[in-house]
């Protein structure tokens, strides 16, 4: 979740709400981590890095990290757990992540909630609605980036082919953003 108000995060805070890794029996669990990030400036390009940072977790010994669609996946070895690894672990290596770009992240805090699904349904509506606000500005910027900005005649411009078909391409998007908007 990104604001520009100072005020809605406590820096480098980690909360964990659940039980501990450690206390988990090996298996599946519900996990939800949400980010609280004070940016400079909200474009596409701060939203991708983050997911970037979050995905760094794989740096850790014993943690896969992988992300699709608004959910996020970690498998953690019982080798690393039995090493210390904790989620409090996780969460400052994603805060430093952060921390590497002053100019674009101010603050930064993490919440995990661990091991209640119930907990972690709650949450769902909020990461599906970001799914979907994902999906549409990338739906946008794509059409955007298919409009033809040579200023040619159609004519003369020997890319008359290719721009027909990106023309069908970007008229059905725009009409699919219409329908569902």
């Amino acid at each position: 979740m990104l604001t520009d108000k100072d005020y809605r995060i406590e820096n480098n805070r980690i909360t964990c709400l659940g039980k501990p890794l450690s206390e988990l029996p090996p298996g599946r669990h519900a996990l939800a981590l949400i980010l609280f990030v004070k940016v400079s400036e909200i474009n596409e390009r701060v939203r991708r890095d983050l997911n970037t940072h979050v995905l760094s977790c794989n740096r850790l010994g014993g943690v896969m990290a992988r992300m699709a669609s608004g959910r996020i996946w970690l498998r953690i070895s019982q080798t690393a757990l039995t090493n210390g690894l904790t989620l409090d672990t996780v969460g400052s290596h994603i805060l430093r992540q952060i921390h590497t770009d002053p100019d674009r992240y101010e603050s930064a805090e993490v919440m995990f909630v661990v091991g209640n699904q119930n907990q972690v349904e709650h949450l769902r509506p909020v990461a599906e609605e970001q799914a979907q606000a994902r999906s549409e500005r990338y739906q946008y910027a794509l059409a955007e980036k298919m409009a033809c900005e040579t200023g040619l005649d159609c004519d003369q411009c020997p890319e008359a082919e290719t721009c027909k078909v990106l023309r069908k391409a970007v008229a059905a998007t725009r009409k699919k953003m219409r329908d569902e908007g």
